[in-house]
């Protein structure tokens, strides 16, 4: 019959087994692109006969090695002024704006054009980019805020208004207005800066948001704000600020930079930072229903407590980037790991992006791993990656990753 009784999955060299199959006649067989393709002859006519302590050595197949699409890499020898990209834009005309840790570079799809600090950028570590209504670009470094208007750069620092502190993270809200995320753990300089175009409103714990160090801003579909601040969570309802910690419900009071995320069905999720990655009871997974917080950590199950942010596939089910313990899948009834062991190409995940074509790509500390109905595919350096440690994924209007 046509029925599936054993399935598995080649190593890096290519070598594949089956355990423990029962006596019997089988057809064996690989799925290619389009095709499936059959030992030993490739048509679908002979069975191999598999009998009791049996072992059969040397079912090897003779097809032309395959993945995907294939990878254009661009580095400095191409023209762009870093190699460490930390954020991609697309701007409204289709150019591709590269924040990197040595300025910023933007691609109209021939060339590169740079943009430095000696050429008006007020810091060359760039975190964050982001195109207003009017056709600016933003640039959020450690140092301020830069905006690019036509070929002249103009800033945003405490000179001008923001907190004199390190800056965390940059998130633009439904209505254009500029919410800054600021403070160091050493310093408690910072707080949240809310920018409208014209006029500056300061934020800090005096006016009762948990903490003056900010790492994480994320607006709800209600309109409110979240912080992740380093005692826990605020929500800020223009009026009034709301803070929960893990007396509240809360796995710990520290959350990953970037990890916030709603579902579609209302429900908060919010990627925990563990100091100590599996071994205490900090860091994990929270969910907030608008009521209370539910928690997951590795009591229940987690193979890491340090989480990034929750990614969303086309059935509304989560995929979540572990920090060490590789990525994790939830859809709503069981969690379901994918480390090393299985296929995953690092444990260490930055990033879990679903492609419109229904595959989950992986962004590793050692290559890109795709998971498709094949199951998982590695992607390095050997297939034309420019280097192994992936921090961010994309996909274009052109499908293109």
């Amino acid at each position: 019959t046509d029925q599936i009784v054993a399935s598995t999955l080649t190593d890096d060299r290519g070598q594949y087994q089956f355990v423990n199959l029962r006596p019997g006649k089988y057809q064996i067989r690989c799925q290619m692109l389009g095709r499936l393709v059959y030992y030993p002859d490739l048509q679908q006519t002979q069975n191999l006969t598999v009998k009791a302590k049996q072992t059969h050595r040397n079912i090897d197949f003779h097809i032309p090695a395959f993945k995907k699409g294939s990878w254009r890499t661009y580095t400095t020898f191409d023209g762009m002024v870093g190699n460490q990209v930390n954020h991609i834009l697309r701007d409204r005309g289709g150019n591709l704006w590269f924040a990197t840790s040595k300025g910023v570079s933007m691609y109209d799809g021939t060339q590169f054009v740079n943009y430095t600090k000696d050429g008006g950028l007020i810091d060359n570590g760039v975190f964050k980019i982001h195109q207003t209504g009017d056709g600016s670009i933003w640039f959020a470094t450690g140092k301020g805020l830069s905006k690019l208007e036509g070929d002249s750069f103009s800033h945003l620092t405490s000179d001008d208004g923001l907190l004199d502190a390190q800056l965390n993270d940059f998130y633009v809200d439904v209505n254009g207005f500029f919410w800054i995320g600021s403070g160091s753990g050493q310093q408690q300089n910072g707080g949240v800066t809310r920018y409208d175009g014209t006029n500056f409103q300061h934020y800090r714990a005096t006016d009762g948001l948990g903490s003056n160090v900010v790492n994480a801003i994320f607006q709800d579909r209600s309109g409110e704000m979240w912080f992740a601040t380093a005692a826990g969570l605020s929500r800020f309802d223009g009026n009034t600020f709301t803070n929960f910690s893990t007396s509240d419900g809360l796995s710990g009071n520290w959350v990953n930079r970037g990890a916030i995320n709603q579902s579609d069905d209302g429900r908060l999720w919010i990627g925990m930072f563990s100091w100590s990655g599996s071994k205490d009871k900090d860091g994990g997974l929270c969910q907030f229903d608008g009521k209370a917080f539910r928690s997951f950590s590795t009591q229940e199950g987690l193979q890491t407590n340090d989480l990034g942010r929750a990614y969303f596939d086309t059935n509304g089910h989560a995929w979540l980037a572990g920090r060490g313990g590789g990525a994790l899948f939830y859809d709503g009834i069981s969690l379901i790991h994918f480390t090393e062991k299985d296929g995953l190409a690092d444990n260490t995940v930055r990033c879990v992006y679903p492609d419109t074509g229904g595959s989950v790509w992986f962004a590793t500390a050692n290559g890109v791993s795709r998971l498709d109905t094949i199951g998982l595919t590695n992607f390095t350096t050997r297939d034309g990656l420019v280097g192994n440690k992936i921090n961010d994924i994309d996909e274009g209007a052109d499908s293109k990753l």
